[in-house]
């Protein structure tokens, strides 16, 4: 029986199946294939876990200097916002989306304070036609009810508002205000694309 080393990136197996099968599998395809060895399941489970125990790299690097991640990542948690959309899809499919938006669902009152975290980081609000106001009279609207934006019909009824902002490289963030619950938002909305 070969050692688990012989199967291990830098090592000709372990090179072979990270770099021109794994690449080719989907997920569920990847967990299939963990089921013919235990070295082969060794060497999925190191795959898995690149993005993974650096998720900075893969997903917010396009958005932001790395030292603003943690901060990020802080704030995601206070407002439990949740990062959907092809930036998401990208990072759990291992693959990349060239050009992808980041879009962020949040709750309206949470929506201000994710919106400044870019804003101080040198991106800009770029409103669509029904919005009629700067990016910081947002503090002033205590609850949705007070929000001056006209109805706006998206695909779904739980979306409020959509905010953009942009930076300098092009990049775009999408800050999504909803009405109802998140994660019921993103699984009618995303997965229904």
């Amino acid at each position: 029986m070969a050692s688990e080393s012989v199967y291990t990136s830098g090592s000709l197996w372990g090179d072979v199946m990270n770099q021109q099968i794994l690449p080719r599998l989907n997920l569920y395809e990847i967990q299939k294939f963990t089921l013919c060895s235990k070295m082969v399941e060794h060497v999925c489970n190191a795959y898995l876990e690149r993005p993974y125990s650096n998720p900075f790299s893969t997903m917010l690097a396009p958005f932001m200097p790395q030292t603003a991640a943690p901060a990020f990542r802080q704030l995601m948690s206070e407002t439990h916002a949740v990062i959907s959309g092809a930036s998401a899809l990208a990072f759990f499919n291992l693959g990349s989306f060239v050009g992808a938006d980041l879009d962020i669902y949040a709750n309206f009152a949470s929506v201000f304070h994710l919106g400044s975290f870019f804003i101080a980081r040198g991106y800009h609000f770029i409103p669509h036609k029904r919005q009629h106001f700067q990016f910081v009279d947002l503090a002033s609207y205590v609850s949705m009810d007070d929000y001056p934006g006209e109805d706006v019909l998206y695909l779904s009824p739980a979306i409020m508002d959509v905010f953009t902002l942009i930076n300098s490289a092009g990049r775009r963030v999408h800050v999504i205000a909803i009405r109802l619950s998140i994660m019921h938002t993103i699984l009618c909305f995303d997965s229904s694309e």
